[in-house]
């Protein structure tokens, strides 16, 4: 969006008004915190760390808006940052298993954990939180988990 800033000078009202309507100038705001940003990026930054310091009770309670505000944008941001994948990814993902655990094909009663192996970064799969626990206690270890099956077999 566009906003009007108003030119420089004239202390009068009436004479304010004849300046806009003489010199009107539009700027998009998007292009201006743009240029202003990399312009004077590390002082922002810098003041923003030193605001967050000082308030962190009003940094956390505005995050916390915020995500109530719009979760999808925090998850879609949370998967890029943690798996590489976007939030349109991790549904194509849940679509294709049927919105079910990938191990004990269950449907999850809150989201679907996305599995990954540790090692490669490599994404396995969906699962609930249950088995997601159950795989991290055995750290991905098939010789535990075999062991684990020949043990539950046995009694």
């Amino acid at each position: 969006s566009e906003v009007l800033f108003p030119p420089k000078g004239g202390t009068c009202k009436a004479c304010l008004h004849e300046k806009q309507a003489a010199y009107r100038v539009t700027y998009n705001r998007r292009e201006y915190d743009r240029n202003r940003y990399i312009k004077k990026g590390e002082q922002i930054r810098a003041q923003v760390r030193q605001y967050a310091q000082k308030n962190p009770d009003k940094v956390s309670a505005a995050k916390k808006r915020a995500k109530a505000k719009n979760p999808d944008k925090y998850l879609d941001m949370d998967l890029l940052w943690r798996y590489g994948i976007s939030l349109e990814e991790f549904k194509t993902m849940e679509a294709i298993q049927g919105g079910v655990c990938a191990i004990c094909h269950q449907l999850s009663l809150s989201r679907l954990h996305v599995d990954h192996d540790h090692v490669s970064g490599r994404i396995r799969g969906l699962l609930c939180h249950q088995c997601n626990v159950m795989l991290g206690y055995a750290k991905d270890n098939v010789l535990t988990l075999e062991s684990s099956i020949a043990y539950l077999q046995r009694t």
